[in-house]
């Protein structure tokens, strides 16, 4: 097994060279200039699809690497954007109670996926189109749990959609219908967008510990190349502050990338089963993938 680690940064956009459902593999760099602007309405979805993007080459880089004969295992930030669920995913926040005509969890998106139970059974959280009163309406959180079987049977008539800003008593697993949804399997287990597609491509997916910096040597790379940056010439405009970040980017030895990141890997206490440490994303333009063995 090897260990792919990727971050996606300012980087150089990249030509995708294969079609779906069948992998043609090619050579590329794992490279996407990524601007997300939060003022904007959608700026992390719009994220989102460029992540997808940039992941998408860096699978096809890999397997074109190990002739499709190995799983990787994917390494991202624990930042929100890495943990944006699809549009259809399951999710107990902001459903309604009763049934309702049109709802989708995405304004204008898709209908939220039906669901697999514990006992293997699925689970549609709309009405079929045939339903005599709310044909196609979304089901709503009191139906759904019915179905489960897990409707209070005391204080059943008094079960509100949630308690006041979701804030229940401590250790209350079925004071509101939301809170009763929220500690269902299903919805616990519901991955990010970007885990599901990863993993459907047959591969693993996982994250750094939240706030633990030191495990992952994108943070030292970004240090190096904001200290080349702070002594480059005052800037008149944007385009040449831009500028300067992809030189201070690129300006970073690759040797400094490639020892900090198997620093990290150590530091981090790889499992005995992976054999290779593969480098992705290297901020060069000039790299594409580096294999270490550890």
């Amino acid at each position: 097994m090897y260990i792919v680690v990727f971050t996606p940064g300012l980087l150089k956009p990249v030509t995708r060279t294969h079609e779906t459902p069948t992998r043609v593999y090619g050579y590329g760099f794992p490279r996407v200039r990524v601007r997300v602007q939060l003022e904007i309405p959608g700026g992390y979805p719009c994220y989102s699809l460029d992540l997808l993007k940039q992941v998408d080459n860096a699978i096809d880089i890999f397997e074109s690497r190990t002739n499709g004969m190995a799983t990787g295992l994917f390494m991202f930030d624990n930042a929100p954007g890495h943990q944006k669920r699809a549009d259809d995913a399951l999710s107990a926040h902001k459903l309604p109670k009763n049934p309702k005509l049109g709802w989708t969890h995405a304004k204008n998106g898709p209908k939220m996926r039906s669901t697999t139970l514990p006992d293997g059974s699925i689970q549609d959280l709309y009405f079929p189109a045939n339903h005599e009163t709310f044909p196609g309406w979304f089901k709503g959180m009191e139906q759904i749990i019915h179905e489960r079987g897990l409707w209070p049977t005391t204080g059943a008539c008094n079960l509100l959609a949630q308690c006041k800003d979701f804030k229940c008593k401590e250790g209350a697993t079925t004071c509101c219908c939301r809170r009763i949804l929220f500690t269902q399997p299903d919805f616990v287990n519901q991955k990010s967008e970007l885990e599901e597609y990863i993993v459907l491509h047959g591969h693993i997916c996982d994250f750094y510990p939240k706030f633990h910096c030191e495990l992952n040597f994108i943070e030292q790379y970004w240090g190096a190349a904001k200290y080349r940056y702070r002594v480059t010439p005052r800037t008149a405009n944007m385009e040449e502050m831009r500028a300067n970040v992809l030189a201070c980017l690129d300006d970073v030895p690759l040797l400094q990338i490639q020892r900090l990141a198997l620093f990290k890997f150590v530091y981090y206490k790889l499992p005995t089963n992976f054999s290779h440490v593969l480098v992705m994303q290297t901020g060069r333009v000039t790299s594409s993938l580096h294999i270490f063995k550890v």
